[in-house]
């Protein structure tokens, strides 16, 4: 970067990475310090947040958000409840839930429920949406048809 804008453009490239590293320690710490021990409660829509932030503004970098890599998935129908936030929402949630099964007192019904509601989250709003779905034109064609 330096042999292109010089030492000032080096200079700017260190300054930044630092900024960009904060963009995501910031939040976790505020809210360590913030809430203690309820913190992975809180984290999930802490992470949303700075999401949301990051992707507004005059220098909005919305590119790369975490909703991005859920879009072939089955919980890509969920984004038209709550749009592209939605889904990071409910994988850090869970994530959480599951992080916090290491101080329950029943780790293997907590994960279990996990499971079960976001399965359940995927089959309930997910498939009855792509069922919906015009079906196709019928054929107008009698015979088989045969392509060469």
């Amino acid at each position: 970067m330096a042999d292109v804008l010089g030492p000032v453009g080096g200079a700017l490239t260190v300054l930044v990475l630092p900024a960009a590293a904060l963009t995501w320690a910031a939040p976790l710490a505020l809210t360590r310090w913030a809430f203690g021990p309820r913190t992975l409660l809180v984290l999930p829509f802490a992470w949303v947040l700075t999401e949301a932030l990051r992707a507004t503004g005059p220098f909005a970098f919305p590119w790369g958000a975490p909703g991005y890599a859920l879009a072939s998935g089955p919980l890509a129908q969920l984004a038209s409840l709550g749009g592209l936030s939605l889904l990071p929402l409910l994988v850090t949630l869970t994530a959480s839930v599951l992080a916090g099964l290491e101080t329950a007192q029943r780790p293997a019904l907590g994960a279990g429920l996990a499971v079960v509601w976001l399965g359940s989250l995927a089959w309930g709003l997910g498939f009855p949406r792509l069922n919906r779905l015009p079906p196709a034109p019928p054929s107008s064609s009698r015979g088989p048809l045969i392509r060469a």
